[in-house]
C-alpha cells in the first residue's frame, strides 16, 4: 500500500493513494489530491464533462458555487475617441511640492509622513482631491510658473516615455488626466519652438511658450500647450475629463475622491501592458 503524506499548515494529511485512485481510475492522482486536501473547492467555471466534473461529483460538499458580477463597462466620450484632448501627464517630484516649502518637506520626511512621497500616483490623487493643476517653472526658460499639456494622443505613449536617468525618473509615467479641448481653448495655447533668435523675437506675453527644440533631445515629439498658473479644474465637467493610471490598486485608490472617472491606461490605449517600475 502506497502511503502519501500532506502537510497543510498544522494538519498531517496521511492518505492511501491506491484508495484515491481505485475510487477515481480515470482521474490523475495529482487533480484527487488537490481535491482531497482542500477543505473548500471554489469552481470559477467548468464544462460538464472531465476529471473536474467527476472530482466535484465524488465530493459535492466540498463545492461551492461562485457568482462572479459583470463588471462596469465604461463607454468612452466621443472627445476622446476623435482624440480631441489635451493630456497632463504626472510625474515622480524628488524633492517637495510646486506650493510646498523645503523646511515643510523636510518636517514630513523626518516624521516618515507618507505625504513626503512625491511618486506620480500620489501627484495625481493631489490633483485630483484638490481639483487643481499647480503651475511649475521648472525647466521653463524665463521662471514663468505654467502647466504644461501635451496633445500627442495616449496611443503615443511609447514615444513619448524617457527615463532621464540625470533627474532619476521616467518622463511620461501612464499616470495623469485628459481633458476635452473645448474646456481648454480659451486657456492654453500652442508651445513655439525653436531657439535663441526664436526667444529674442518674443514678445513678453509670448515667452512663456517658449520651449527650446533642443540639440541631444527633440523637445517637439511633445507637442505641447501650457497654460499660465495654477488650472483650476473645478468648471471641467465630469463627462469632460478622464484620470488614467497604472493599476487597479492606484484606480481604487484615487476613485473614492476624483470627480471624474479613473481609467486604467492600458484600457484607453492599444498597446502591450509593459511599464516602467515607479
Amino acid at each position: 500500500m502506497a502511503e502519501n503524506r500532506c502537510c497543510l499548515g498544522k494538519l498531517l494529511v496521511i492518505a492511501d493513494s491506491e484508495s484515491l485512485t481505485d475510487q477515481l481510475p480515470r482521474v490523475p492522482i495529482r487533480d484527487c489530491w488537490n481535491f482531497y486536501t482542500s477543505n473548500d473547492v471554489f469552481v470559477l467555471n467548468n464544462s460538464g464533462k472531465g476529471n473536474i466534473q467527476a472530482l466535484i461529483e465524488h465530493w459535492p460538499n466540498k463545492i461551492h458555487p461562485v457568482s462572479i458580477p459583470a463588471a462596469t463597462v465604461l463607454d468612452l466620450p466621443q472627445w476622446y475617441k476623435e482624440g480631441e484632448y489635451l493630456s497632463h501627464f504626472t510625474r515622480a517630484i524628488d524633492g517637495p511640492c510646486s506650493n510646498e516649502s523645503q523646511f515643510v518637506w523636510h518636517k514630513k520626511l523626518v516624521r516618515l509622513d507618507p505625504h513626503s512621497l512625491h511618486t506620480a500616483e500620489r501627484v495625481l490623487f493631489k490633483i485630483a482631491y484638490e481639483q487643481k493643476l499647480r503651475a511649475s517653472s521648472a525647466t521653463i526658460r524665463g521662471g514663468y510658473k505654467v502647466v504644461s499639456f501635451t496633445s500627442v494622443p495616449l496611443f503615443g505613449w511609447p514615444q513619448l516615455t524617457k527615463f532621464r536617468s540625470h533627474k532619476r525618473r521616467w518622463d511620461f509615467a501612464p499616470y495623469g488626466i485628459c481633458i476635452n479641448q473645448a474646456c481648454l481653448s480659451k486657456k492654453v495655447a500652442k508651445v513655439r519652438y525653436g531657439n535663441e533668435g526664436t526667444w529674442q523675437g518674443l514678445t513678453e506675453s509670448q515667452r512663456p511658450y517658449f520651449q527650446a527644440k533642443g540639440k541631444k533631445i527633440d523637445w517637439t515629439v511633445e507637442q505641447e500647450y501650457r497654460h499660465i498658473g495654477d488650472l483650476d479644474l473645478s468648471t471641467i465637467p465630469q463627462e469632460s475629463a478622464i484620470v488614467f493610471v497604472a493599476t487597479d490598486a492606484d484606480r481604487d485608490f484615487i476613485q473614492p475622491f476624483s470627480l471624474w472617472p479613473v481609467m486604467l491606461f492600458d484600457s484607453l490605449v492599444n498597446i502591450p501592458a509593459v511599464h516602467p517600475v515607479l
